[in-house]
């Protein structure tokens, strides 16, 4: 289209008789204002319009920019136009100056009417929008008789209500003509585009053309595309200052207070102490700067920021100080909402400076109509630091839009398994050994991640033991849980598919399982019959074995094992001892060698390998009820000969959860995303953001841990690649470290293990990171009739059962699985069928049913006879530096795409690829951008270049190469971009003309046949069993049971319960007298889900003569220890105890509490109160907030089986009473038989989801 419809700009156009200054091309790139960026002064007097160029705004107001002959191939010619730009409260001004043919006066070819063609005269083109992102364009044309044509374009509006020429603003404009040339100005009043006057430092997209008949049409910024406008190529026309403080250099006012304006100190005494003010003496620059003294070394206050101000949205912010600090120190910056609510902060460290520096941050906001604040300060470090000029601008060249992820359900959207009732009937689901499998393997709402619960402890935890101590064992063929179902401490042995669970015969505590033997791991215990001394065992899956390895006179606790299996890591700890005898390392050798004895001379708190092949160990003091002085800061190694040294940390910088590369050279550190050198002590940046807990497993390239309520794996290497995996959730109520993920990652990691109370009880979760990786070097060798195959293992192979072997009779389609089970070597005979050329593909699969993405294909005949169709993975290209990354998108073949550029369009990529002979191809690319649409420019050098374009939208295959000739062997696909985040997932290259690409090529989506004989049966009140036919399939991996207590009972997550692998299953937690409805699919290794069969239901048992006694008491345990309540059951019943709690007590710490309770005067049994949900990081319960605690204890007995207090027919007495050290209030106290029922006014002890019970 050669002209847009609307434009609005407030301009002033020179005229008259003086022409412009306005330097050559050379000239105008030295001052630094060419290019594409302008920056439009205020004026305190408005120029007055009348084409002259005499007003005072003229001459103070920014140098023109170079203009440029349009088109790709455009030559350079000297500018015929120069612009200038001014504004006030009111308008935006801007004053035109145009050279035409010399000596000639310019004229319109004849009188125009408003709206006219103007363009096809000596005129000038503005097009303005009116934020950097908007795609709304204001079109406002001037020509040298002051004839006017101006348009609004709303790109997203239908054709009639486009207002298109229709908008006529009232704006000013005066033209003065001269020989050999022409001048005007404009003003145009920001009401005529609907906003107010930009804010200091905001941001609009500009371009400005000249026509002028037979000379080549010119335009600001360069424009290469062959008409006006381009709004790819607008310039940026930067409003009053590019600061978008007005204070930021600290030479404005100063209060009664002694703050400068637009700066604040805010002080609290409790988390640091110390005092701010105004400095006139040694200014970095001009008379004044900040002088910021912390005088006690807590950490947050006292803190110096600059008020909040206005950012616009989908932009790049960098802010800066000029800074003396002896001291490193913290530059933070937050996002508030309308209304002044603060909705995001963050922090980023700094080096100490040596003198003044200017240091900086750069920061990313999409949100919509932010305000933003930055500010500096001392963190745990007391000391002193001297700030000047304060600045933050908008860093131009980086537009795009990027909607921010959704945020996670805070279950997932598990809302069938939320509703469940915490009262399992185990006499059901653990009849023999093995368990019921509690798998459920879902979505995670916010990435797509598949993520798998694996247990589920109405009133416990099952969970693994912390980050790093691996569940899995060394070829991930089995995971061991600490369990604390049914009150008893136990472990949990599960498969890798996690279909099972047994109760292993031995309680673990913390273990290390073998790097070489899998049926083997290694623990401590308390020696029975003398509990004041410890044992290191070892203990054999496979014998049975149970074998004390050494013994120990203090409380011994098992670590690790060291990379290459000889040493198993201890720590021996004394309570009683002096602090800096309180713990001993041990180094126990597991191949007859002696053990070694380190004395790190004090009590620490986390023990581990450094990985490093010298055995050296790392550690950190503890911290906890001592006082700064009494330990050394930081993290250390020791060697086996004693030598200590620090590796990371010092004053103020706290030691705590690290992970360490599986080569042992650099460690991960909390807080903000960083490794360290530990062999040069040199700290790489990782990126923006932090981590608390952090895994470091399988790649010295990568890593993963949690970050607040989210998982994230990151590059190693300097790269700023942070991808979101999913979100655990876990402690949604309350954030608590006792229900932290400490995620854990799988020997080949593909999978990453954590705990989630996010369903109220802590369990078991893994997410899938990625796919195994595939096998590689597949060939195939005639031999007569039979076809041998070989190949190698992927790269990480420890969680490798065996491959798979497809074949097919075409090219890139069709294979069909030949292997019913996974073969273990790699190689593989076939006898194909004869007269044709077949092709081999193979995968690589998991113990856990986790299949890999297929090999590259051979041929039978090395000539590839018939069509050709080759896969390349687009993530396999070989990008090492930003802003191009591998990204995370389950969404993606493999769950992985390559992102042309994050944050910023990457310059190059390179794709490689190959053809097995020579030919001409097709080349396809399976592409996404989300957000924004997209210019792609592929081809196989920059100098032979492809233009496609492409819409924001899902996944898509968009042909770049057609006739493509290529030589056999080794290829290249060069990638380029226009915007950020754009994903490549695959490059297909075919000779097939028939090829029909919908979805991710290679992809399985074929679904299973559906179940068949569903037949549910109720069990009792609150249980039903529901049982299946089987579907025989040879990638079958589980079933999906689904229930609801709606008839339609869709398949969908809300409704999910349970993913097990077995034709039966027990859905429990149900409520009494209830119609359910029920549906059980099929789903394969792929994903594939069956069609959804009819639906079968069932009725619970209804609870005849129901108790429920409710006691409205409130009472405070410091005032009484106890109280009596009276009630009568109808019948001999078994009851459930409901009781209301908060904690008055501000010191107490952990998430336990008790009461006791006793019947008739009868014995009175302890009662754990589960405060864990009301409990905030290491502390304990949040004074204000009430638990309802369940009390049912579990009966074994035959005369009173399942759960609850059992009592008989008639009245009874019951007295609860708490211990005389506790201050507890108690609000309400409920006795009912019904199993099934909630209390409704507070978090309940397993449903801490929304704050109030159902």
């Amino acid at each position: 289209m050669r002209h847009l419809t609307t434009f609005l700009v407030t301009c002033t156009l020179a005229g008259g008789g003086r022409r412009l200054a306005c330097p050559d091309q050379a000239a105008a790139a030295a001052t630094g204002v060419a290019g594409t960026e302008y920056l439009c002064r205020a004026t305190a007097q408005a120029p007055v319009i009348d084409g002259l160029l005499s007003d005072p705004c003229w001459a103070s107001a920014q140098d023109s920019p170079a203009f440029h002959p349009i088109g790709p191939h455009a030559a350079a010619e000297p500018s015929r136009m120069q612009v200038r730009f001014a504004c006030d409260s009111e308008n935006l001004y801007v004053a035109l100056d145009a050279l035409s043919r010399p000596g000639s006066v310019p004229r319109a070819q004849e009188a125009r009417l408003r709206d006219g063609p103007v363009f096809g005269d000596e005129s000038v083109e503005l097009f303005l929008r009116t934020s950097p992102t908007a795609r709304e364009t204001y079109q406002l044309v001037v020509n040298c008789g002051n004839a006017i044509y101006d348009a609004h374009d709303v790109p997203d509006a239908r054709a009639e209500e486009n207002p298109g020429p229709k908008w006529d603003p009232e704006w000013q404009h005066a033209t003065k003509t001269r020989p050999g040339g022409w001048t005007a100005e404009i003003a145009l009043p920001f009401r005529a585009f609907g906003v107010e006057a930009p804010r200091q430092g905001f941001v609009w997209r500009v371009q400005v053309g000249h026509n002028a008949p037979n000379q080549p049409h010119e335009m600001w910024p360069r424009n290469p595309t062959p008409s006006f406008p381009a709004p790819g190529h607008a310039g940026y026309l930067i409003f009053r200052d590019r600061n978008l403080l007005t204070n930021g250099d600290v030479e404005g006012p100063v209060n009664s207070k002694g703050v400068p304006e637009g700066w604040g100190f805010s002080y609290n005494d409790k988390e640091g102490t110390g005092v701010i003010k105004a400095w006139e003496t040694d200014a970095a620059q001009g008379k004044r700067m900040i002088r910021y003294e912390k005088t006690t070394p807590e950490m947050w206050f006292p803190q110096l920021w600059l008020a909040p101000f206005a950012i616009q949205p989908h932009s790049t912010y960098r802010y800066s100080f000029l800074v003396n600090s002896e001291k490193p120190f913290v530059m933070r910056h937050s996002l508030f909402a309308e209304g002044g609510a603060r909705t995001r902060k963050f922090s980023e460290g700094q080096e100490a400076t040596r003198g003044f520096e200017p240091r900086e941050v750069t920061f990313r906001v999409e949100d919509e109509g932010p305000d933003a604040a930055i500010g500096i300060q001392l963190s745990q470090r007391a000391g002193v630091m001297w700030v000047d000029d304060a600045r933050i601008e908008r860093v131009n060249g980086v537009e795009f839009t990027r909607v921010e992820p959704p945020l996670a359900h805070c279950c997932h959207r598990l809302e069938r398994l939320a509703a469940r009732r915490p009262f399992k009937p185990y006499a059901q689901v653990t009849e023999g050994d093995p368990i019921q499998s509690e798998r459920v393997i879902f979505r995670d709402t916010g990435t797509g991640a598949w993520v798998w619960r694996v247990t589920d402890t109405p009133g416990g935890s099952t969970r693994h033991y912390y980050m790093e101590a691996c569940p899995w064992n060394g070829d991930g063929s089995r995971l061991l849980l600490s369990s604390s179902e049914w009150d008893l401490r136990e472990d949990r042995l599960l498969p890798a598919d996690c279909s099972t669970m047994t109760r292993p015969p031995v309680r673990t505590s913390w273990f290390a399982w073998d790097r070489k033997d899998p049926n083997r791991l290694y623990y401590c215990k308390p020696l029975e019959g003398d509990d004041t001394k410890s044992g290191a065992f070892t203990y054999s899956y496979a014998t049975g074995e149970d074998k004390l390895l050494k013994t120990f006179a203090g409380s011994a606790n098992a670590w690790v094992l060291s990379q290459d299996n000889k040493y198993l890591l201890l720590k021996e700890y004394f309570p009683e001892a002096p602090l800096e005898k309180r713990t001993m390392v041990h180094l126990l050798s597991l191949d007859g060698k002696e053990d070694l004895v380190l004395d790190p001379k004090g009590q620490i708190h986390q023990l581990w390998f450094t990985k490093l092949p010298d055995h050296s160990v790392e550690f950190e003091y503890e911290h906890g009820g001592f006082k700064p002085g009494d330990y050394l800061e930081g993290n250390f190694v020791m060697k086996k000969d004693g030598t200590l040294s620090r590796i990371y940390g010092g004053e103020a910088t706290w030691a705590g959860h690290r992970a360490h590369s599986p080569s042992g050279k650099r460690m991960c550190p909390i807080g903000r995303l960083q490794v360290v050198n530990k062999l040069t002590g040199e700290l790489t940046s990782l990126g923006s953001g932090s981590s608390n807990h952090q895994s470091w497993e399988t790649d010295d390239s990568w890593l993963a841990a949690s970050s607040g309520y989210d998982l994230i794996r990151f590059a190693a290497d300097g790269r700023d690649f942070v991808e979101r995996l999913g979100s655990h959730n876990s402690g949604i109520g309350h954030s608590t470290y006792w229900t932290e993920a400490h995620p854990a990652m799988s020997p080949d990691g593909t999978k990453l293990g954590y705990a989630s109370s996010m369903l109220g009880d802590l369990d078991f979760h893994f997410l899938v990171m990625g796919l195994p990786g595939r096998p590689e070097a597949l060939q195939a060798t005639r031999q007569g009739d039979r076809v041998a195959l070989r190949w190698q293992p992927p790269k990480h192979a420890k969680e490798i059962l065996g491959y798979h072997v497809y074949r097919s009779s075409r090219s890139g389609s069709g294979f069909e699985q030949l292997t019913t089970k996974p073969v273990r070597e790699c190689s593989f005979t076939d006898t194909p069928p004869r007269g044709r050329p077949v092709y081999y593909t193979v995968t690589s699969l998991e113990r856990c049913g986790l299949e890999s993405l297929r090999s590259q294909e051979v041929c039978t005949d090395p000539e590839w006879p018939g069509p050709l169709v080759r896969v390349f993975e687009a993530e396999h290209a070989r990008v090492t530096a930003p802003p191009a990354m591998e990204a995370f998108d389950p969404t993606a073949a493999g769950f992985y795409c390559l992102n042309l550029g994050q944050n910023k369009a990457a310059e190059e990529v390179l794709l490689p690829f190959d053809v097995p002979r020579s030919g001409t191809f097709a080349l396809w690319l399976r592409v996404m951008s989300a957000d924004n649409d997209f210019v792609l420019l592929t081809g196989p050098d920059q100098a032979h270049l492809t233009e496609t374009t492409g819409d924001k939208g899902p996944w898509r295959w968009v042909k770049v190469g057609d006739g493509a000739k290529l030589a056999r062997g080794e290829q290249r696909l060069f990638l380029r971009a226009n915007v950020p985040y754009v994903l490549v997932d695959q490059l297909v290259v075919t000779d097939d003309a028939s090829v029909r690409l919908v979805d991710a090529a290679d992809a399985d989506t074929a679904s299973p046949t559906a179940p068949t004989e569903l037949h549910v049966e109720a069990t009792g009140s609150y249980s039903a069993k529901l049982t299946w036919h089987a579907v025989e399939a040879l990638d079958l991996h589980h079933y999906n049971v689904y229930l609801s207590e709606s008839p339609d009972c869709p398949a969908v997550q809300e409704n999910l319960l349970a993913s097990p692998s077995s034709l039966s299953y027990v859905a429990w937690g149900l409520r009494a007298g209830t119609k359910y409805y029920c549906r059980v699919t099929a789903v394969d290794r792929a994903g594939n889900e069956s069609a959804t069969p009819a639906a079968a239901e069932v009725s619970t048992t209804p609870i005849p003569r129901r108790l429920f006694a409710q006691f409205d008491q409130q009472w405070r345990s410091t005032e009484r220890r106890q109280t009596e309540v009276a009630f009568e059951c109808p019948e001999d019943t078994n009851v459930v105890l409901w009781t209301k709690w908060q904690s008055l007590d501000p010191d107490k710490q952990g998430t336990g509490g008790r009461f006791d309770v006793g019947f008739d005067g009868g014995p009175a049994s302890p009662q754990a109160i589960r405060f864990g949900y009301l409990c905030l990081g290491h502390g304990g319960p949040v004074a204000g907030d009430w638990l309802w605690n369940w009390s049912a204890p579990l009966n074994k007995g035959e005369k009173t089986p399942g759960f609850g207090f059992h009592l008989s027919k008639g009245k009874h007495t019951m007295q609860l009473s708490v211990p005389a050290e506790a201050d507890l209030e108690c609000g309400g106290i409920l006795v009912t038989r019904d199993f099934g029922f909630l209390p409704t006014d507070g978090y309940t002890s397993f449903l801490p989801l929304t704050g109030k019970a159902e």
